[in-house]
């Protein structure tokens, strides 16, 4: 996440970052919505969907609270599905 560079004003990201459960740990996984946040921040056009099972991910990506959220489940892990809207 830290080497993705965004070179264009407008855009939609969608990403599925690993849950924390068996591929990485929480510790990682909040530096990485960190970084992408710094990323995102100044990146007005964007709109953003981030599918993770870390309730705290709203948390860590402050760029704004997000317009839509929905429950999922994938198996037997609970995941939210965060959709931020690009900024106007």
């Amino acid at each position: 996440m830290r080497d993705l560079w965004i070179d264009r004003e407008a855009g939609t990201l969608i990403c599925n970052p690993p849950y924390g459960r068996r591929l990485s740990d929480y510790q990682q996984m909040n530096q990485m919505y960190i970084a992408l946040n710094k990323m995102l921040r100044k990146k007005t056009g964007w709109a953003v969907c981030i599918l993770t099972a870390d309730p705290k991910f709203p948390d860590y990506f402050k760029r704004a609270r997000p317009d839509r959220v929905r429950k999922f489940f994938n198996g037997r892990i609970r995941v939210n599905y965060y959709q931020y809207d690009a900024l106007k």
